[in-house]
């Protein structure tokens, strides 16, 4: 059963489901089009499954800041648990949809911030995405990256639709300091302003330590998460956690053999008390790990560092999201009072649907994993089974997550 809208699709499809064995009844809703047949299980323990898609990466990434800043006027069904934070957008991140590595530092700055991550072709911003743009009405829209990633017409098309919004532009001179940027922007205490070039915040180029020495310069949350810029499996489910702990992403040239002095310089400049490499030694090389630890501190008490690696991407997953959500170090703010939980399922093998889901995850405050797109690896799975979640929620339609990954008892 579907409603078809125009020329715009999207999918949300609801299945009571479970981590077990028994077939059942399967309650299907679509939005914008026709459903996806998706058979539906129950056993002892009982969870919705919701699978929130459009017709491309961008259509997609629309849905999904529907799906979780949702309205009156919006035939999509919220997902994710009933919290305190508002569901009004107060600032909309736009990142490349061709590329994934400004997106990894921007989702949970979007998190962390209130709001959603939306994608854009290079020259053009998709005719859905500015739809959304406007409908949310946001006070300010970050565009990630430099003009080689989104082009001043991205800027222009941005500012039409939301004239009364600031629009700033956020990037580096390559990824590694556009995610140090982005984080800067989105976490520093409000006593340090970044280094702009025209109106305060309007363009933030990169930070250098030295130019602003004996400044208060802190993240909120005294930790922060260090990824590889150079893929994203692993930096996908590190983007979520941080969003839901209010801790940044930075990426650096994990393959290197120690740490980049300007990662170096901020890490001591911002002081975190934890510090959360992501990754074994293929993608995140011990030389960084260990320079991570003899970054001096400024109060004198050494930072503590913990590796969350796994045997391949999907434990890595497995290992960041459930160490994230556990009492090992303390649920996100808030958690504890929810009375719903949800977990995200994101392709492991592709990035568009995960880099928007990993920002609505975060600002949720819920976990997000990836599996491989035909099945649910073993580890995705015992990493959903642990969290006995209440409703999973899968990005992507069925060429990113196959319907068998959606039948949370068939494993790879």
């Amino acid at each position: 059963m579907g409603v078809t809208r125009g020329d715009e699709m999207n999918e949300i499809v609801t299945t009571r489901r479970t981590m077990g064995a028994l077939v059942a009844t399967a309650a299907l809703t679509a939005v914008f089009c026709t459903s996806i047949p998706v058979s539906a299980r129950a056993a002892e323990s009982d969870a919705v499954v919701v699978r929130v898609a459009g017709d491309d990466r961008f259509s997609t990434a629309v849905r999904i800041s529907q799906s979780v800043f949702s309205d009156d006027e919006t035939p999509v069904e919220p997902v994710g648990p009933a919290i305190d934070r508002t569901r009004e957008a107060r600032v909309v991140y736009l990142a490349s949809g061709r590329g994934f590595a400004d997106a990894l530092s921007a989702a949970p700055a979007a998190a962390h911030l209130g709001g959603p991550l939306l994608l854009s072709d290079t020259t053009e911003v998709p005719a859905v995405v500015l739809a959304e743009i406007a409908r949310l009405d946001p006070e300010r829209v970050v565009v990630v990256g430099g003009e080689t990633s989104l082009s001043p017409r991205v800027v222009d098309q941005v500012e039409r639709v939301v004239p009364g919004a600031t629009v700033d532009r956020v990037f580096g001179v390559d990824r590694f300091a556009t995610s140090r940027a982005i984080s800067i922007d989105a976490f520093v205490d409000d006593t340090w302003q970044a280094p702009a070039v025209g109106r305060p915040r309007d363009v933030i180029s990169l930070y250098d330590p030295a130019d602003h020495t004996g400044y208060d310069v802190s993240f909120d949350d005294g930790a922060l998460f260090v990824a590889t810029g150079r893929s994203f499996p692993d930096a996908l489910a590190a983007s979520a956690a941080a969003g839901a702990h209010d801790m940044p992403l930075i990426l650096v040239p994990g393959e290197a053999p120690s740490l980049d002095e300007p990662t170096r310089d901020l890490i001591a400049a911002v002081d975190p008390g934890y510090l959360y490499p992501v990754g074994g030694p293929a993608v995140m090389s011990q030389g960084i790990v260990d320079d991570l630890r003899r970054v001096a501190p400024v109060d004198g008490t050494a930072h503590e560092v913990e590796r969350l690696s796994g045997g391949d991407r999907y434990e890595t997953s497995h290992w960041t999201g459930s160490t994230a959500f556990s009492t090992h170090w303390g649920l996100p703010y808030g958690v504890d009072h929810f009375t719903e939980t949800s977990v995200f399922v994101a392709n492991g093998e592709n990035f568009p649907d995960a880099l928007a889901g990993a920002a609505a995850a975060g600002y949720l405050r819920q976990p997000l994993f990836t599996s491989r797109a035909a099945c649910m690896p073993s580890a995705t799975y015992h990493a959903v089974d642990f969290q006995q979640p209440d409703e999973v929620v899968l990005l992507g339609g069925p060429s990113a997550l196959a319907d068998r990954v959606a039948d949370l008892s068939r494993l790879c």
